[in-house]
């Protein structure tokens, strides 16, 4: 039997396989959403430098708290959460203006991440409570 040298390049196929791109689960990346939380604190932090002096001055009790929290990199814990709330709910007195509506949304970005890393540890700890239980 004779085996042909060259093999026609006209009677090659390629096979590709494409699959859907697939999300990374939430509590594998636990990690990296509490990243986000500090730095989505650290972004509405600097953007507290533009609110004006008058509404700086009378939130700055709670933004001498944020500053400490993030120095520590501590925004994921419950007292970090409450802090956030509370600068703002504090900022919802004030009227509307834009520097104050920047700053009120980077703390609420910020405050989901915390609450989300809180929602997955809380959920993890239930499972395994619950698997614990039913052996």
């Amino acid at each position: 039997m004779l085996v042909p040298n060259m093999i026609p390049s006209g009677n090659t196929h390629r096979v590709i396989l494409s699959s859907p791109d697939q999300k990374t689960p939430d509590l594998d990346r636990i990690q990296d959403i509490a990243a986000d939380a500090t730095g989505a604190l650290r972004l509405a932090l600097q953007s507290a430098s533009d609110l004006s002096q008058g509404i700086a001055e009378d939130i700055r009790t709670e933004l001498t708290a944020l500053e400490r929290r993030l120095e520590r990199r501590d925004t994921i814990g419950d007292g970090a959460r409450a802090e956030i709330a509370l600068c703002i709910e504090r900022l919802g007195v004030f009227l509307p203006d834009d520097t104050v509506e920047v700053f009120r949304d980077e703390l609420r970005v910020a405050l989901n991440h915390s609450e989300r890393v809180a929602d997955l540890i809380a959920a993890d700890q239930e499972i395994r409570r619950l698997r614990w239980l039913g052996k």
